[in-house]
């Protein structure tokens, strides 16, 4: 009968300790490893913030200029200026200014008679109102406030509609 019997082993197993000197700086590259990380996210989320507020001021203007474009009369500018400054004050985000009249322009565009872009200016004499140039200029707030280097930037969106005719 066969039995099993343990073999002694050349090398017996031994636990080795490490010495504190060796150990003493690990927890400190960790450390930055973990503080690094943790500012590099920190600016991602604040460029992306900013990323997003710009998209958020483009569609404002965009549908401000798109509300005027409906509310343009022949020659008159009032109820154009009205509609777009009424659905700013709607789609722009909590705690940014909001649009006044002097960012709101009535105008003609023509791409034959204006060539260079955005084709858009005052009617000659004889044209009536056709566009409406909304312009939206914002410095908002930082998401995350006292990031060492990162400051507010201003922000511009420009939109221009035209009635069709």
């Amino acid at each position: 009968m066969n039995a099993l019997v343990p073999i002694p082993s050349r090398w017996p197993s031994r636990t080795r300790r490490v010495a504190p000197s060796r150990a003493r700086g690990s927890i400190l590259v960790n450390t930055a490893i973990a503080l690094s990380l943790i500012v590099i996210t920190l600016i991602g989320t604040e460029i992306g913030f900013m990323y997003f507020m710009k998209r958020e001021f483009q569609k404002t203007a965009d549908l401000a200029a798109l509300a005027g474009a409906q509310g343009l009369g022949v020659n008159d500018c009032t109820a154009a200026t009205a509609a777009a400054i009424a659905n700013a004050a709607q789609n722009l985000p909590g705690g940014i200014q909001p649009v006044a009249a002097d960012s709101i322009v009535c105008g003609r565009w023509d791409p034959v008679l204006k060539p260079t872009a955005p084709h858009f200016g005052a009617p000659d004499a004889g044209q009536k109102y056709n566009a409406v140039r909304v312009t939206i200029s914002r410095t908002p707030g930082l998401l995350i406030p006292g990031i060492s280097g990162f400051q507010a930037k201003l922000i511009t969106a420009d939109a221009v509609a035209i009635q069709q005719s």
